[in-house]
């Protein structure tokens, strides 16, 4: 998993140079299926891609149908639900992913929602049929939920800004391999040694902080 900071920046980045993007994000998972709720991908106007919401034959076609969606200047946010049992690879169950084009006018939006994993501040990422919005995190906000019916409609809500940290004491060989474990799971690692020559400590770039100090 891409550290959500990092994912945010790079959709800003790239809006501002595309102008449009198709964003793709797993709003629910069931059974054994490869993308899990919160996993999430973007598409520019001319095919690139960055994140991932899960891989496979079932990503690739729905990224060519995000691609083809956002070449419609009047396209609108939609669901899609995909059964892998039937998709020729090994796992099954089923997944949700939720289709969003962001244009310019969402900029400030998504600045909106990297300022806040930089700043650590909760908030509550809201996407719907009318848009996406970010609120203030109340107590009872949750990680994730997802919820659809027929009379209201759906509704995609995830806690955001909440930055996991992971101290590391020691900067040996363990403690690299550690790290990178660590960052694939979207924690910011902080790697704390008393030693300021050690090699593995020097090549940890997965460590968001390295402090040297006697304990």
């Amino acid at each position: 998993m891409q550290h959500q900071a990092d994912f945010w920046a790079h959709c800003i980045h790239t809006l501002k140079r595309k102008h449009r993007l198709a964003l793709l994000v797993v709003v629910e998972s069931q059974g054994s299926s490869p993308g899990k709720a919160g996993a999430k991908m973007v598409i520019a106007a001319d095919g690139a891609r960055f994140g991932t919401i899960g891989g496979g034959q079932v990503e690739h076609d729905l990224a060519a149908q995000a691609l083809d969606l956002i070449q419609q200047p009047d396209s609108c946010s939609r669901l899609f639900c995909v059964r892998h049992d039937g998709s020729g690879q090994v796992w099954g169950g089923r997944q949700t992913v939720l289709y969003y084009p962001c244009a310019l006018n969402d900029l400030s939006l998504l600045q909106d929602i990297q300022g806040a994993f930089q700043q650590k501040q909760a908030r509550q990422l809201v996407i719907d049929p009318e848009g996406m919005s970010v609120n203030k995190a109340i107590a009872e906000t949750r990680e994730i939920l997802f919820t659809d019916s027929a009379n209201v409609g759906w509704t995609y809500q995830e806690l955001i800004g909440v930055v996991k940290t992971a101290y590391i004491i020691g900067g040996g060989h363990v403690s690299l391999a550690l790290s990178q474990v660590l960052a694939l799971l979207d924690f910011d690692i902080v790697v704390i040694d008393l030693r300021d020559a050690v090699q593995t400590m020097q090549d940890n770039k997965f460590a968001k902080r390295k402090i040297i100090v006697p304990y």
